[in-house]
């Protein structure tokens, strides 16, 4: 219809929408808007073709507001009345809400109803809920009353919503289950309007908590944002000090650091005892950390400065804490372990829970970064058990994460993925999306362990979806730099140095550690997968203080294709083939690396030795990858001293094993072996 009244063939998309937006396709509505559009001078010509000024913001025309004032006309005082408060209540409003609002008798508010309905002004649209038809008709009616019945209105509805609902006025914090089937964002709306600000003030509260909580963030701080200004208005300080660092908070978790820093900026300014000045300086400091900028140390370190271990013990920790945490992201975790210990041992004698939850989940995931993976199961199970004693889910849920990256990290891919359902079931229960994503996360590094390439690409895009949501880059970055291990498995290597892209210009930006150690590991799978022997040996070199031998199966490889036959029998004398950062308990991988050493170093009986425990362990673990290329390294061996037949039975299977996992580089390199044999 735009484009015949325009006389063009196609026009653009967001002029279309925001004429749809405000028209909802009525053809009177839409050919009386572009007129009084044309009037304004928004919408113009230019060089015989239609130019329009931003119109995201449209007035109603007079001519629709008169043809709907003809309509209203016709309605009856009580009706006429009814719209309005109808109109106050929103473009949809129930039939429970409008009696509590109108203050009239329910048979007289339904013959109300049915004339409305009658002249089409509102339908009934399900059980005992209507709309207005247009809401055009809301905003006319809206629109014509004067400022000081309009104010009027909205505190008789808002206090006609608390009668509804059977609520006294709530404090912050409040957890009335009540307000959980009530609008409290109606409520703190209609209060704000008739200028009810201490109403207002708390309802917007419950409204920004009530968001935060379903991770519907955008609406949080825009109830945050109405509470400040309502607490500016009642001046009051206090409030505003803990709004913003409510504000802050939220911020924090969508990811928008800048608007975090300046929301705890404020909080600072409104501090008025060295406690708050510490608490503020403390978030500014875990802000600044996740950026990467060094401020946050020092803020973290002046904080500790301001604090008394005698009065203030559990501040003390959260910052000792949120140092670890900052040495963390610098892929420093000694150090990080060292702050997370301090914090502990402040923190264990006042048993708060939310403030051990997240001392004990970083004890555990430093000491997996660090690869001492007994320490860090250990630290997860105490998480678990701290969540389990209080009846805290989200202690629990966090627990079993670490659970899972470090089973999947030590090859019990069946008892991660245990672990990371139980973090996913937990998150759905408590409506976290935060714990929801990383339990994905655990499903995408638990079946790229397995070779469920497929499985694992679902869970990376299951996760990356909620990271939309929830703003969490870092999560954001681990997953992409697991895909990229994933595609470079399958042979997709464009999609997989896509992802290697966004991972480094993340660790840029960041400017922290941690973001380049998984870049430089993922560096090395995509390597691995393009043969590129020489670079990977380079990157290995480059971050082996980080990662240590963590890619040592890949290294190996390289050095035999690449004919270096010193490194690798200093390899094989290595401590780190004796077990696995500390569990000692030998890994299957290690074992089939400790065949491809001695095989090509010469030692037939010992390889074959070596990779029989691979495939066993591979077997009885569930690895169909890891199980694939022991196959296919003894079907080398084998071809290699004329045994012919139990060559071609290895081949044939890891042929037939990388089919199953779409490792299709592999599955052809297994192939050609087949054919040869």
């Amino acid at each position: 219809m735009l484009a015949a009244l325009f006389g063009q063939e196609s026009l653009s998309l967001d002029f279309t929408h925001a004429i749809y937006r405000d028209t909802e396709g009525n053809p009177f509505f839409i050919e009386e808007v572009i007129k009084s559009l044309i009037e304004q001078g928004q919408i113009y010509r230019v060089d015989g073709h239609w130019e329009h000024n931003d119109i995201s913001e449209l007035a109603i025309p007079q001519s629709v507001k008169e043809a709907i004032g003809r309509r209203l006309d016709r309605q009856s005082q009580v009706g006429l009345e009814l719209l309005h408060t109808a109109a106050a209540l929103g473009k949809r409003f129930s039939f429970s809400e409008l009696v509590a609002a109108a203050g009239i008798g329910e048979n007289e508010l339904l013959d109300a109803l049915d004339e409305a309905s009658h002249a089409q002004l509102i339908r009934l649209e399900s059980g005992e809920i209507y709309l207005f038809t247009h809401d055009k008709i809301r905003e006319v009616l809206y629109e014509e009353l004067n400022p000081i019945r309009r104010r009027r209105l909205h505190l008789r509805i808002g206090e006609g919503l608390e009668r509804l609902y059977g609520l006294n006025v709530c404090e912050p914090g409040c957890t009335d289950a009540r307000l959980c089937h009530c609008d409290v964002q109606a409520l703190a709306h209609h209060f704000i309007e008739a200028g009810e600000l201490d109403k207002g003030l708390r309802y917007s509260v419950q409204a920004a908590e009530k968001a935060e909580q379903v991770f519907a963030l955008s609406e949080a701080v825009e109830y945050y944002q109405r509470a400040i200004e309502c607490a500016e208005a009642l001046e009051r300080k206090d409030e505003l000090f803990r709004l913003s660092e409510a504000l802050g908070w939220v911020h924090y978790q969508h990811g928008a650091f800048q608007l975090s820093i300046q929301a705890f900026d404020q909080m600072l300014a409104l501090a008025v005892t060295e406690l708050q000045s510490a608490r503020a300086r403390s978030n500014l400091g875990l802000v600044y950390a996740q950026t990467g900028d060094e401020r946050g140390r020092e803020l973290l370190e002046a904080a500790i400065q301001q604090l008394d271990p005698a009065t203030d013990p559990l501040e003390l920790a959260k910052v000792n804490s949120r140092l670890g945490r900052f040495h963390h992201l610098h892929a420093d975790w000694e150090r990080a372990i060292e702050y997370l210990e301090r914090a502990r041992q402040l923190a264990e004698p006042l048993d708060d829970v939310g403030v051990l939850t997240e001392i004990y989940a970083y004890l555990s995931g430093a000491y997996q970064q660090w690869g001492n993976f007994e320490c860090s199961i250990a630290w997860a199970n105490k998480t678990i058990e701290l969540g389990i004693r209080s009846g805290n889910l989200k202690a629990q849920a966090m627990g079993y994460e670490f659970l899972a990256e470090d089973s999947q990290a030590i090859c019990q891919w069946r008892e991660a993925l245990e672990y990371a359902e139980r973090d996913r079931q937990i998150g759905e229960k408590i409506g976290s999306l935060s714990r929801i994503a990383w339990a994905y996360s655990s499903f995408t590094h638990a079946y790229n362990g397995i070779g469920e390439y497929q499985k694992a690409l679902d869970s990376a895009e299951a996760c990356l979806k909620i990271v939309e949501q929830t703003g969490e880059e870092r999560l954001g970055v681990l997953v992409h730099s697991s895909r990229a291990g994933v595609y470079a498995n399958i042979g997709n290597l464009a999609a997989a140095h896509r992802d290697l892209d966004y991972v480094k210009e993340r660790a840029r930006s960041s400017g922290y550690e941690q973001l380049w150690v998984w870049y430089y590991g993922s560096q090395v799978n995509v390597l691995a997968a393009e043969r590129d022997w020489e670079q990977l040996l380079a990157i290995s070199q480059q971050c082996f203080e980080h990662l240590g031998y963590r890619y040592i199966f890949w290294e190996a490889q390289a050095y035999i294709q690449l004919d270096r036959r010193a490194d690798l029998e200093n390899l094989l004398s290595s401590d780190f083939l004796d077990g696995d950062g500390g569990l000692r308990q030998p890994l299957p991988w290690v074992f089939l690396l400790q065949g491809m050493i001695q095989a090509y170093l010469g030692h037939k009986e010992a390889a074959e030795h070596q990779y029989e425990r691979a495939i066993v362990d591979f077997e009885r673990r569930g690895g169909l990858i890891g199980l694939a290329h022991s196959c296919y390294q003894r079907a080398l061996l084998r071809r290699s001293v004329g045994q012919a037949a139990l060559a071609l039975a290895d081949a044939q299977r890891a042929e037939e094993l990388f089919r199953a996992c779409g490792a299709k580089p592999d599955e052809a390199r297994a192939q050609a072996l087949k054919d040869a044999a």
